[in-house]
């Protein structure tokens, strides 16, 4: 099984070395390649030259935090006790894994059949648009012979979910989930998580991530992993290095952000939203930082005049 730079690679995607990491061009931004937690430091002269290279508009990455709490973070999970969980929480899984049957696919039995949940979960969505059956059959078979794994959940045959899950070493991504929400009322998701958890923790040894917080759009996601199955929030800091000219328009646009989120909804009110809603967490994060850092040199200059 390749490691997902060499399968991106491999598949032409550019993909850029730069201080001791990779990294890829995504929605006009250079961010790490790596699927698992990853807080990195860089050097922001470096940064600059890279953003001129790549035609990128701004570099964006997890670096550590010296604050215990910040607005920024990857959920993770690296232990699952089903025992462990609420009587409740047990039940709402028995319910689901009795109605629903859970199984790893293939990528070409996805390609071949799962179209119509992949449209159904649509459904969803505001604003968004499902591609052409042919783009997901073609995007889903790409996937043959790299680091994926697939699986599906069932209610009387039926698809009516899946996930992708990319495995990169010792860590596993939940990097795409799909229900019809006609069926959610059959806990396909509960039935769904606990034998993935099962599997890759308690079998496999491995550590689960479901990626960093979302700048682009509300997901109740990570709240029903932390509530329903323990994952917890990893702190961290976010950076974003912008390119001279986005500098400039970010610094005009981040006083109106409060006026953004007020827009109508469209394509381009939602990048502007999520602009500025990516600064000011960069912000808040150097801010808390440095009133931290500020506290801990005072405490240290206090304890030596003593």
């Amino acid at each position: 099984m390749k490691h997902f730079v060499e399968w991106l690679k491999q598949k032409g995607d550019p993909i850029f070395e730069f201080n001791g990491f990779y990294w890829r061009l995504y929605n006009g931004a250079l961010i790490p390649v790596y699927t698992y937690p990853c807080l990195i430091d860089v050097d922001k002269t470096e940064a600059q030259k890279l953003l001129k290279k790549t035609g990128a508009l701004l570099l964006r990455y997890s670096s550590p935090t010296v604050v215990e709490k910040t607005g920024w973070w990857y959920i993770v999970s690296d232990s699952y006790d089903f025992n462990q969980l609420s009587s409740k929480m047990r039940n709402q899984i028995k319910k689901g894994e009795r109605l629903c049957s859970v199984k790893k696919i293939s990528p070409e039995w996805l390609a071949a059949n799962g179209y119509d949940c992949y449209k159904a979960a649509f459904n969803r969505y505001k604003n968004i648009t499902p591609t052409t059956k042919q783009n997901f059959q073609k995007v889903i078979l790409a996937t043959n012979n790299g680091p994926f794994e697939y699986w599906g959940v069932f209610y009387e045959e039926k698809l009516v979910g899946y996930s992708q899950c990319i495995i990169e070493d010792k860590n596993v991504a939940i990097n795409i989930l799909k229900y019809d929400p006609e069926f959610l009322k059959y806990y396909p998701s509960y039935a769904l998580f606990n034998q993935k958890l099962n599997h890759y923790i308690n079998e496999r040894h491995l550590s689960i991530s479901n990626g960093t917080r979302s700048i682009s759009h509300d997901t109740n996601m990570q709240d029903f992993l932390i509530g329903k199955f323990g994952f917890k929030k990893l702190y961290c800091q976010l950076n974003v290095v912008y390119k001279p000219l986005m500098h400039i328009i970010i610094q005009a646009i981040y006083p109106l952000r409060n006026i953004l989120k007020k827009m109508p909804e469209s394509n381009f009110a939602n990048k502007l939203q999520s602009l500025t809603f990516q600064e000011e967490i960069a912000r808040n994060c150097i801010m808390k930082n440095e009133i931290s850092v500020s506290k801990n040199h005072s405490t240290i200059t206090e304890s030596v005049g003593q």
